[in-house]
């Protein structure tokens, strides 16, 4: 069910209706249901706007599993057990996922491949010459200069936005989430330590337990929260930063690649080509008017 009316209380309530609050309130209700521990309307599904108003909203849409930290990639083999599950209704493609480094990241793309590997996700590696000679089999126009690395994710892919921002609201009324859209949440009231009711601009509802997913915004519930706006770091070597800003943002810049008319993204014999990652952090960055950034690193899809 989809509303603006906000009810009195709820067992469980989900702030933002981005793609992990979007996500957490329909698993949480498939699984209440399932387990007979209650019902997909005990969970209510907060957001100020809407699905996807967020970051969600503009995400490139890459599925892949390309991170150096190694417990996330057993963490997204299931996220892509999920994208599987419902493709046509999440938009998925599997088309695979090619990334391409200098020889100064090999060991870091050794160490993914076999992280990857060992959590069953299946990932190829090639390096040196095989490595270009993989990407000319691929794209045989590929300026393969400074390409001494591929790691290429079997699994992965990408998904349309819209799709999957669809998709996942209508896997929410399906199981019965009070999709609650328009109140924003303005603060919470607390007992013990614990939030006993979650407050908004259209009035209070009372939880037993919340689940925040503000992407963005976090920091505000954070500090709501009462939690501390600052932490200190320690570093394996002993070093220690102290004072650190609890929350800090970076603001991703993308872009998007015009093609000339006639031209498609499209492989030889006329299929999907996988998502194409270009990590170079030994070259220098060189703008088409001759301008040269030797401190910046290039990354594109």
């Amino acid at each position: 069910m989809t509303t603006n009316q906000l009810p009195e209380s709820a067992s469980y309530v989900v702030i933002g209706a981005g793609m992990h609050g979007m996500s957490t309130a329909w698993h949480l209700a498939m699984a209440l249901e399932k387990s007979g521990k209650g019902k997909g309307s005990d969970v209510v599904l907060i957001d100020k706007t809407g699905p996807g108003a967020g970051a969600t909203g503009v995400a490139c849409g890459c599925v892949r599993n390309f991170y150096m930290t190694g417990p996330l990639h057993t963490i997204l083999r299931h996220s892509v057990d999920v994208w599987q599950s419902d493709p046509a209704n999440f938009g998925f493609q599997q088309v695979g996922y090619v990334s391409v480094g200098e020889d100064n990241q090999t060991s870091d793309y050794e160490k993914i491949h076999k992280s990857q590997n060992d959590a069953g996700y299946a990932a190829y590696l090639y390096v040196g010459s095989e490595a270009k000679s993989y990407l000319k089999s691929i794209w045989p126009d590929f300026n393969t200069d400074k390409a001494d690395v591929v790691l290429h994710e079997k699994p992965s892919g990408y998904a349309g936005t819209h799709l999957a921002v669809r998709g996942l609201h209508e896997k929410c009324v399906q199981w019965g989430v009070n999709c609650v859209f328009g109140p924003a949440v303005t603060g919470y009231d607390m007992t013990n330590g614990r939030v006993t009711a979650v407050n908004t601009s259209e009035g209070s509802i009372k939880a037993d337990c919340v689940v925040i997913c503000a992407g963005a915004w976090v920091s505000e519930h954070w500090n709501w929260l009462g939690k501390p706006r600052t932490l200190n770091m320690r570093y394996p070597d002993g070093g220690v930063t102290e004072g650190a800003d609890m929350w800090t943002f970076w603001r991703l810049l993308e872009g998007e690649v015009e093609l000339k008319e006639g031209e498609t993204y499209r492989t030889p014999d006329d299929k999907d080509p996988p998502v194409l990652h270009v990590e170079l952090m030994n070259t220098d960055v060189v703008t088409d008017d001759g301008k040269t950034f030797p401190d910046l690193h290039f990354y594109t899809y």
